[in-house]
């Protein structure tokens, strides 16, 4: 369950940055230019202009900010719904080795031992098996986890 939140939230800053990234495209953009020269520059004096740009003697500074954009519930849906998707995914190989130790055709394998009798017996779709509908129908429930 760790793994699906963790998933959902590396989605959701993927979201966000994409659509932080078309916002700048078509948002408009609230820009300051400051400048100063060196002999402008007073120690004493507190000034606007960061440290860095006073040492190095930068005559202008453009500080850009741009609005971000609230994610909506469709978002949020296909944000769950892929993370979801994708930790389901990731650690089904897992699963089956578990189900198979669990049965009583497993009774007494280790985890490799399992996995290797997985291996033999179906080669690598062994590990997947059964994965669409159980992809299909945590992502759906991901989907709904995340959006409300």
């Amino acid at each position: 369950m760790k793994l699906h939140f963790s998933l959902a939230f590396a989605v959701l800053l993927a979201i966000q940055f994409c659509s932080s990234c078309v916002s700048a495209v078509h948002a408009p953009r609230a820009t300051t230019v400051v400048t100063s020269t060196k002999s402008e520059h007073n120690e004493d004096k507190p000034s606007d202009i960061p440290t860095s740009l006073a040492r190095g003697g930068a005559t202008t500074a453009t500080v850009t900010a741009v609005a971000k954009r609230k994610l909506t519930s469709i978002d949020l849906a296909l944000a769950g719904a892929l993370a979801t998707m994708i930790g389901d995914a990731s650690m089904h190989p897992i699963d089956c080795i578990k189900t198979l130790q669990q049965s009583n055709e497993g009774i007494g394998l280790n985890m490799v031992a399992a996995a290797k009798r997985i291996w033999k017996t179906n080669g690598v779709g062994g590990f997947y098996s059964g994965i669409a509908t159980y992809v299909i129908s945590d992502g759906m429930a991901g989907a709904i986890k995340f959006a409300t």
